[in-house]
């Protein structure tokens, strides 16, 4: 997936952008988020992923809010991590 990151106010989370226009089904991904060792927590229009090292908040239009990061070049690789475990409807 083609995506681009964005540097967010916190100084230590970043935002990846998919370059399409994609649709994410929460319900399907959370069981392979669970099942790659992390914890969910879920709503209707979002899901939070975290384990020891990071936190990501998943949105349904494929926007992932990441932190902490040390920079784009390591939210890049979180992202391609989670990018390969969502599900698009």
């Amino acid at each position: 997936m083609n995506f681009r990151i964005m540097r967010m106010c916190k100084h230590d989370a970043m935002s990846a952008v998919p370059m399409d226009i994609i649709r994410i089904d929460l319900a399907k991904t959370t069981p392979k988020l669970k099942e790659s060792g992390f914890q969910v927590d879920t709503s209707d229009v979002m899901l939070t992923a975290r384990n020891r090292d990071y936190e990501v908040t998943i949105f349904r239009n494929g926007r992932l809010m990441i932190g902490p990061v040390k920079g784009k070049e390591h939210a890049g690789k979180i992202a391609e991590i989670i990018y390969s475990l969502c599900i698009e409807e």
